[in-house]
Formats: structure tokens, sequence, C-alpha cells
């Protein structure tokens, strides 16, 4: 049942959440706000927190957390009409009573929630039923366990479709109303019988924010595990979705509510916005919980602002888009890049993360294990970083002029913003990096791509050089170009001497062939000659560490904040090549350019 927002907000204005919490919890004031031990899990220490001004309460321990409506449906197990009319009573308030068309809806959408409830039971039996066995075996053979299994309420819709009619008819449930719902559709026979949407397909039971299933998505099973033969070459789509109801719209959900996404993300797990079904049941096998998906389509502006509100932390609120690193994946990427700039808003973003070529999040956590996920999820690339790559991997800067349409380009895109506030400093942030690019070293000339010849800042023409080689327009095959701005010269070497470390931190593999040169360098910088010594020590003693265990390893040794610091993000605006994912090769050749104008620099 719906109730008009003013109400609702009346009721939380006028009941305290701290009188209803402090009936049932001992609660302690810190400050503006209060503490307890969380009843919604055990605990000695206190990490419930609630504050009266906000109208919320959290719990640091599990992720709890919602307003005095949330807090009686979740502690007193009352129905959201019940928490409501406790509430009322309490300020003193009557509930508003809906008109007949009202009620008549409410009714209609009660009915509607029973019957896709009751469709959810069926497809989960089926899949533990004797004669579909090959549906559970193609599940528990993609590593799924029958708790995650079931935790997701996953089933399976079997090829007989009288099966399932039979099934939802025989418990009064009417063939109409499940056809409004897409369980059903007409047959084209014109004779007034009906046919299961769903068959012959695993299937994924879709929740809305308040954990009801509204809808379903189907995979079909592949050949070998009973699936259709793809004989005549007539196959099936691998994935079908329910059509848009009453109560489900595609474009506006997100997958994974029904599992416990919302406490993962509320207890400070990064937000991953992954692509399918799959994916994020794969991940919550492996314990990562905060991962949800869209509903088969390209991620919209909505799906995005529906994230947002399930990161329930003070500060910035940026779930972290998960793509292949193919080119299909970066296509996707941008594309959202597009879709999220015109809805930015103050401590609302999103980052952006690219897996290797051939892995998407199902495979890449049954190969690397969670740690391996996280290692990708912790190191992303933030939306302003993502709209310069683009930029700089689309154009070849060679002249003036497309250095000009360069600016011109990010210009354009920061003008989609629709804050004016972000608006402003995304340009002003563009013309800092333009400057740092092209303008600093102007007096010496800078090189925009000819070998042997080089933009002069002062006449505006080109001159010859010699042969001196064309830094700039190097492409190394990296998502940035590999380019660093002139700096002064402790700065520029601070960067470089990072930039080094940075690299073997996330490509150890590459010490077998650097790591002579690396120990061997003079120091530029004393903050990080502590912390070559110790990778050049773990790397000798096990040649085989990767990237996360070296940088754990690190930690272990002291050096935690040094590697908070150095692995900033800001460093790959001027190394691309030395963000984790990236080409080998690619990484090799920038590592070797470092290096080399170290060395020339002296």
């Amino acid at each position: 049942m719906s109730y008009p927002k003013p109400f609702l907000d009346e009721i939380r204005a006028r009941v305290p959440l701290s009188d209803v919490v402090g009936k049932r919890v001992r609660l302690q004031r810190a400050g503006h706000e209060f503490k307890g031990c969380c009843p919604f899990h055990k605990e000695k220490t206190p990490s419930f927190t609630l504050n009266d001004q906000k109208g919320f309460y959290h719990c640091f321990g599990c992720g709890a957390h919602g307003d005095v409506i949330n807090f009686l449906m979740e502690n007193d197990r009352q129905s959201f009409p019940e928490a409501v009319e406790t509430l009322a009573g309490l300020a003193g308030l009557e509930v508003p009573k809906p008109t007949p068309e009202q009620q008549q809806r409410y009714e209609k959408q009660d009915q509607s929630l029973v019957i896709l409830d009751a469709a959810a039971k069926y497809f989960t039996e089926q899949l533990y039923r004797a004669e579909n066995h090959l549906a559970l075996s193609y599940m528990q053979n993609r590593g799924l366990s029958s708790a995650v299994l079931k935790r997701f309420r996953v089933g399976y819709a079997p090829a007989e479709g009288d099966k399932f009619i039979t099934a939802m008819t025989a418990q009064g449930y009417k063939l109409p109303e499940m056809e409004k719902l897409g369980l059903v559709r007409k047959s084209r026979k014109n004779d007034g019988s009906y046919y299961p949407f769903f068959r012959e397909r695993i299937i994924f039971p879709v929740a809305d924010a308040r954990g009801r299933v509204v809808a379903f998505g189907g995979r079909v099973l592949p050949e070998h595990y009973g699936g259709p033969s793809a004989a005549g070459g007539k196959t099936p789509p691998k994935y079908l979705n329910s059509p848009d109801h009453d109560l489900f719209h595609k474009g506006r959900m997100l997958y994974g509510l029904i599992g416990d996404v919302r406490k993962a993300a509320a207890s400070g797990q990064p937000l991953a916005i992954v692509e399918g079904y799959m994916d994020v049941i794969s991940l919550a096998q492996y314990g990562y919980q905060a991962a949800v998906a869209p509903l088969g389509t390209a991620l919209t502006e909505t799906q995005v602002e529906e994230a947002w509100k399930m990161i329930h932390v003070d500060g910035m609120k940026a779930p972290v888009l998960c793509f292949d690193g193919d080119e299909a994946g970066r296509r996707a990427a941008s594309r959202s890049l597009e879709r999220v700039l015109p809805i930015l808003k103050p401590d609302h973003s999103v980052r952006f993360v690219f897996l290797p070529e051939g892995h998407d999040p199902d495979t890449l956590v049954q190969e690397k294990g969670r740690a391996g996920f996280e290692a990708f999820l912790n190191n992303p690339v933030n939306l302003f970083d993502m709209m310069w790559e683009e930029e700089t991997q689309r154009r070849n800067l060679t002249t003036p002029e497309a250095a000009a349409g360069f600016k011109n380009a990010l210009l354009t895109r920061a003008k989609q913003i629709a804050d004016r506030d972000i608006q402003s400093l995304f340009v002003r942030q563009v013309e800092k990096n333009f400057r740092d690019l092209f303008y600093q070293n102007t007096q010496n000339g800078r090189n925009f791509g000819k070998q042997g010849k080089t933009w002069n800042g002062k006449n505006g023409q080109f001159s010859h050089q010699g042969g001196k080689k064309n830094r700039f327009a190097k492409n190394d095959g990296s998502i940035r170009p590999l380019y660093m701005p002139v700096r002064r010269a402790p700065e520029a070497a601070r960067v470089r001497e990072q930039i080094l470390v940075v690299t073997l931190l996330n490509y150890p593999e590459l010490f077998e062939e650097f790591g002579e040169i690396f120990g061997m360098l003079p120091a530029k910088t004393q903050e990080f000659e502590a912390l070559r010594h110790d990778i050049v020590d773990l790397l000798s003693g096990d040649p085989e560490m990767d990237g996360t265990a070296l940088q754990q390893a690190l930690a272990a040794r002291g050096h935690s904040a040094l590697l908070r610091k150095v692995l900033d993000d800001s460093i790959y605006l001027h190394a691309g090549f030395a963000r984790p994912g990236q080409d080998l090769n690619a990484v090799r050749e920038g590592w070797q350019d470092t290096l080399s104008f170290m060395q020339q620099q002296g």
C-alpha cells in the first residue's frame, strides 16, 4: 500500500527515531548521535548509531541502515502498513484512507505480487526435480553452490509448457492476469490457448527495492546440458527478460537486490555494477556481495541514480562500473560515460574498471578469487580521467589544430553536466591539464609530432630540431599517451621515479628483466628509497610473486601509507601504461621510456 509522501514525512518529523529505537535498544548519547549494540546482529562493542536530525540509523558492523519505518519493519517484523499505523498512532495522526480507485489499484498490485511469487516458487522447485538434473548440473558446474542458488531463488523453466500453466491455474491464478505480468502469452493458433513465456531456461527472479519478485530473466541452456539444438541455424536468444508491466520497468531496476547487496554496500564494500546475472551470483559465491547488474540493457540514468541510493555513506557515492577489457567493453563504457555526465551532482559520480581481455567478473572471480576481483575494483578510473582517456585514445595529437580540437571536445563534454558547480570545476580541470600538457614548455618548444620539427609557441611555426626524438607523439598502445608534463626538476624527478615504482608494483613480472637496473638507479627522492629497497628484496626472494601479494608484503613491512600515496589515480594521468590490465609490451616500452628520460636528465 502507498501513502502520500507529505504524510510519511510528517510521521518521520513527529516521531524521534531515538524514542522508538530506545524502547528496544539501550542507547548512549555521543554528541549529536546515539550509540548502542546493534539489534540486527550479535556484538559486544557498539557499532550501531542513529541520528535524530538526519532521521536514520546505521550499523557499521552488519550494514543495517534505514529510517524509523524501516526499523519497525526489520526489528518488529511489521509490514509497511503496520509500521505506518504504529507510528501514526505515536504521532497523533490519522492514517489517510485510500480512494476506491486507489484501493482497487493496491489490491491489484498485491495480487500481482502473489502471482509472481508463486511463479518464482514453481521455477525454484523445478530446478531440483530429478528430471531436470541437467539444469542443476549446469549451474553447479559453473561453481555455484546450492546455498547461493537458493539465496537468489534461481530456478528452471522446463520445456513442457503445460506443466507451468497447470500448476499456476490449479492455485486459482487466471491466465489473463499472468499474461499482463509476462508469464504467459496467447497462442497464435487463435484457439484461446496460452503458452509459457519462459521455457527450457535457467530462471533468475528479479526483485524490487523491497525484495519482492516483480519479474524474471531466463538463460537458455547449452545444447550439451539439454538445451535447444542449433541445427538448422535457428537458435533462441541467450537471455530473455520479462516484458515491462505495472510493477517492472527494466530500464529503472537493477538485478541483485534479492541478495545481501544493500547490507554489503552499506558496510563499505564498493558497489560494483557488472554486466549480467551470472556475474552477480558468482561474485556472491566468492563472498563479494555488493554487486548489481542492469537487466539486459545498457546502463540507464535511472539505474545509476538507484545505485547511488544504495550507498549509505557520508561523502562520495561512486559505484564502480565493471567492463570487459575488449573493444566492446570500451564502447559500453563510453556509452555509460555519456549517460552519467548530465546527471552528476555533488558527491555523486561513477568510476570505471576494465577487466583483462577475455574475462568478465564471473570468469575472473573463479580464476583469481575474490581478492583477484577486488584488486581491479580497488584501482578504478575516476570519471574525469575516463573522459580524458577517451579523447586522448581516439586522437593523434601531433599538430596545434589537433590539440585545439582535443580541448574543444573535452569542453563540449564537460558542458553536458547540468550541475553548474561541477561543470565549472570540470572546465577548469580541462583547462589546467591542457596548459600542463601544451603550454608549460612553449619557451623551449613543444614537439607536436613530425620527427625533427618542433612547434614553437612564440612564433606559431614549426622549426627544425635536428633528429631529436618526438616523445609526445609516441603511441605506446596504452590508454593514455606516454607523456609527462614538464615540471620543475625536483617534482619531475619524483613523478618519474613514482612511475617506475608503480609499474613494478602492478607488473612485478617485469622485475626479472629490469630488476637489476631498478635496484642500481641513484635515488632521486628519499621517500621512495626504502620502498624500492624492499621491492627489490621481496622480488629477488620470490620472482613468482604477483602484484597483490607484493603490495600485501610491502604493507606488512610498514609501507601502507606510502603505497596509498604512490598508487593514487593521479599518477596514471602521466603514465597510462602503468595501470593494471594493460598490454604487457606497452607496459615494458613505457617503463623503458621513463627510465631513458630519467637517465637523460641525469
